[in-house]
């Protein structure tokens, strides 16, 4: 539909894509900055494999 609107106008099409949420890092609610429950690419390297590991133990079910 809205490629057709889009041709009527003589604009140039969009491709658009849509994604699930992504589970955050705390393997309960949709990854979120607001929940802090997620790893940013301006994290440090040290941030990052901190919060990989604390995911992967918890995906586990790792208690310690």
């Amino acid at each position: 539909l809205v490629k057709s609107k889009q041709k009527s106008y003589t604009m140039h099409t969009q491709i658009t894509m849509s994604f699930p949420f992504l589970v955050g890092t705390d393997l309960n609610k949709k990854m979120s900055q607001s929940l802090d429950n997620y790893s940013s690419i301006t994290d440090t390297p040290n941030n990052i494999l901190e919060k990989l590991w604390v995911y992967l133990t918890k995906s586990c079910g790792s208690t310690s």
